[in-house]
Order: C-alpha cells, then sequence, then structure tokens
C-alpha cells in the first residue's frame, strides 16, 4: 500500500485586532508562528491604520493580500493596483 505524502499546506489561523496596539502585538504572533502569509479584512481599523500595517508586513517580509488600493497608497505593494 502506497504512503500518503505528508500534509504541508500551511494552517490557516485568524487573529483578531480591535486597536492599532493589538496590530502590533498580532504581527509579533505571527512572526513568532512563523505565518507564510497574511490576509487583511475589510475593516475601518484596517484602513485607519495601513501605513502601521504595511510596515510592519514590509519589515517582517510578511507577504500580504490587502483589501483596498488604500494600502498600496500607504506604501503597500500596488502590482493588482495598477490599471494598464
Amino acid at each position: 500500500m502506497a504512503k500518503r505524502a505528508p500534509d504541508t499546506a500551511p494552517e490557516n489561523r485568524r487573529i483578531f485586532t480591535s486597536s492599532s496596539r493589538e496590530i502590533g502585538t498580532a504581527f509579533a504572533t505571527l512572526v513568532h508562528q512563523r505565518a507564510v502569509a497574511l490576509m487583511t479584512t475589510p475593516d475601518a481599523l484596517f484602513t485607519s491604520q495601513r501605513t502601521q500595517i504595511v510596515t510592519l508586513a514590509a519589515r517582517h517580509a510578511i507577504p500580504t493580500i490587502f483589501t483596498s488600493s488604500e494600502f498600496a497608497k500607504a506604501g503597500g505593494p500596488d502590482e493588482l493596483w495598477h490599471k494598464p
């Protein structure tokens, strides 16, 4: 009988934040857990703290999916927002 290949897909985890201070703590958790990527959700807190999120994602080299072009304007990757 053939052996099943080990499951190497990353585990999805949710981290909830309700303040800019908690965003910093969330990134510390992501780094500690060796997160391979981050996806933000459309949220007033994230939009208002987009510069902080973009800065922390870049500092810790965590690939991030942002939900709006406002993050690109704050210094995040803008490849998805370029219009030909």
